[in-house]
């Protein structure tokens, strides 16, 4: 590793006043949307810096939230899904929100497949610390791909030219080398790529360079829920590891609430006041109060008696599921309108059967339910495929 004395004392002395700050990151993942960028051996240079970018935020925060080393930073992402975003947006964001250093993670590719190897960016008339930031990463990113070490360079990129804080920008390798595009399309070495990116931040803040994912906690969450539910909405989710409370987020802001029954699924019952498709994410925690991972999906919240909620793509035998309200007693299911599936009564308000199609494929399916007097009040029909 080219770990300079030159390079380490001018991240020592630019970086002394900040060191105990709590800079303010803005990591750019290059391309998005309707703009793959660079394409070869079946990967989009868009999903690689997005991989990455978010790996990046993820050790970030965790770097935040433990005192046993690293540091402590504010992030912001200048885009989080496979979106659209232009140049000038891209700087605007980070300009307009006060961030004091920008990373733009790319990946890279030639006409010759033979062009390979690792490189970094800073702009052409950067500032010192945009080169202690350059270099910090550069030495820590060769290392991290294993890859040719191709040089920190300047350029006159867009994005290192219009933001007005420190900034450079990484090429981790060539997608359309066949021997880059292995190391790129690895989960782990992209970690790797991300971990590097954060060393050198580390280093060029005048830190020791820390990993905060070493001996920590770990875990996983699952939201247990169908594409439809009835209204008040069962949150509900599964989890691994150490995860030991679910809080549930609707549309990304607003809380829904809280549980730490894990024998119960993490369920919280919460009414809409605004039905329809919304987005609900299930966040989880350490016992610590570490955040240790999230799950979202879209679900469309309705108003009615039942709503009928086997997967609209689904296996044989077929799982049949309902949710009906109090005043629904039991649930009979139907193919076609004419063949009944089988008949549920109320188990705590879900209505399930199982039936074994002899037939497979797309199936007319109807969910009816009825009251205790056997009348009917509510029913749902669906398109459902079935699969062998």
């Amino acid at each position: 590793m080219k770990r300079t004395a030159i390079s380490l004392f001018i991240a020592a002395v630019l970086c002394a006043a900040t060191a105990f700050a709590q800079p303010k990151i803005c990591i750019d993942a290059g391309h998005g949307g309707s703009d793959p960028g660079a394409v070869g051996n079946g990967l989009r240079e868009s999903d690689i810096n997005l991989d990455i970018a978010l790996k990046l935020r993820s050790l970030l925060n965790a770097d935040s939230n433990d005192s046993s080393g690293g540091g402590s930073w504010r992030v912001i992402m200048v885009r989080t899904g496979d979106t659209t975003v232009s140049l000038s947006s891209r700087t605007a964001y980070a300009n307009s929100n006060g961030a004091n250093r920008f990373i733009s993670i790319h990946a890279n590719a030639f006409s010759n497949t033979s062009a390979n190897g690792t490189e970094t960016f800073r702009y052409t008339n950067g500032s010192s610390n945009s080169r202690s930031m350059q270099l910090a990463i550069h030495d820590e990113l060769v290392d991290a791909t294993g890859l040719r070490d191709r040089g920190a360079k300047t350029a006159n990129f867009y994005v290192l030219r219009y933001t007005s804080m420190p900034a450079m920008l990484s090429e981790q390798g060539f997608v359309s080398n066949r021997t880059d595009a292995a190391v790129l399309a690895s989960a782990s070495r992209r970690l790797d790529m991300a971990k590097a990116h954060m060393f050198g931040l580390q280093r060029h803040y005048g830190l020791a360079a820390y990993d905060p994912t070493q001996n920590v906690e770990r875990g996983t969450v699952s939201l247990d829920m169908a594409e439809f539910s009835l209204n008040p909405v069962r949150l509900r989710a599964r989890t691994t590891g150490d995860v030991a409370r679910v809080v549930y987020l609707a549309d990304d802001q607003w809380n829904l609430g809280e549980s730490d029954n894990k024998a119960g699924k993490y369920e919280v019952r919460r009414r809409f006041y605004t039905v329809g498709a919304r987005k609900i994410t299930a966040v989880g925690y350490s016992a610590s109060g570490r955040e240790l991972a999230r799950a979202s999906r879209t679900v469309t919240v309705q108003n009615r008696d039942m709503v009928f909620t086997t997967a609209s793509t689904t296996s044989n035998p077929v799982a049949l599921f309902a949710q009906g309200g109090d005043q629904v007693a039991k649930v009979r299911y139907y193919a076609n309108d004419t063949y009944l599936l089988g008949t549920s009564t109320n188990r705590g308000a879900d209505f399930p059967v199982d039936y074994q199609f002899n037939f497979t494929g797309l199936r007319s399916l109807s969910a009816i339910a009825y009251d205790q007097n056997d009348n009917e009040i509510d029913r749902h029909d669906r398109d459902i495929r079935i699969n062998p």
